[in-house]
């Protein structure tokens, strides 16, 4: 689903998010002092910002830039797969006809597990 990109607004002036997506905001050019989503300060940067739906961002500059809205997912999504299911080509599955499962850091990839203590 895509997502329209709104005109960049004049310095300081804040822009709703009413896509009713979650939207990545990518700035580019810009001379930037500030960039506030929902009025918090998150960077000062040219680099993409979250904003979810619902929420505002404004940008503090002195040179205006272009910006550009996408939704993360309908977008560029990629999941993080293993290869196959080692359960299921133990039980005599090809590796080739099952469904992958997401990937964990204790099959080896990093960054995707959540530690539980009991």
């Amino acid at each position: 689903m895509s997502v329209p990109t709104p005109a960049v607004p004049a310095s300081t002036v804040a822009v709703v998010n009413s896509t009713g997506q979650y939207v990545n905001v990518a700035l580019t050019g810009f001379t930037l002092t500030a960039v506030l989503v929902n009025g918090v300060q998150v960077g000062t940067t040219n680099t993409s910002y979250a904003l979810p739906p619902g929420g505002s961002i404004s940008i503090t500059y002195t040179v205006a830039g272009t910006w550009a809205w996408t939704n993360p997912i309908a977008t560029s999504y990629t999941p993080g797969y293993s290869a196959y299911n080692t359960l299921a080509e133990g039980a005599g599955y090809s590796p080739l006809t099952v469904l992958p499962y997401a990937s964990h850091a204790e099959g080896g990839f990093t960054g995707l597990a959540a530690g539980v203590s009991n």
